[in-house]
């Protein structure tokens, strides 16, 4: 006999995607704040104001992904926002989580910086 009502694991998934986007939420109010790791680490602070939303999309689509990420786990909030604002709820979600655990891994102040430059010549082939 078949139910109006979803399955259980339904109703899991809707939670789950319902406390996802609460904690989405809470991260991104606190990367407004969130500074860049050190004076070395700041090389892509300018980028909200200089690149179009197209050339951010260029990057996120065309661009070393591991790389990216490296290079923005020193980069402030605002620079992070300003790249996931081009994804859906659940690639922010995602990419937020791997930076999280890219951020454990300690890169050096000369790794982040040598990644924002890879990006920054990246940014300089496509303008």
């Amino acid at each position: 006999m078949k139910t109006n009502h979803p399955d259980w694991g339904e109703i899991d998934s809707i939670e789950k995607d319902r406390i996802d986007k609460e904690v989405l939420a809470r991260d991104k109010e606190a990367l407004k704040s969130h500074p860049p790791r050190d004076h070395e680490c700041s090389k892509l602070e300018h980028i909200p104001e200089e690149l179009s939303d197209r050339l951010t999309q260029l990057v996120l689509r065309d661009f070393d992904l591991e790389c990216l990420l490296k290079a923005l786990a020193g980069a402030s909030g605002l620079v992070l926002l300003h790249f996931i604002q081009f994804m859906g709820d659940r690639g922010q979600i995602l990419f937020l989580q791997d930076l999280r655990e890219r951020r454990k891994a300690s890169y050096t102040s000369q790794e982040i910086a040598s990644a924002q430059e890879s990006v920054l010549g990246f940014i300089r082939s496509i303008k």
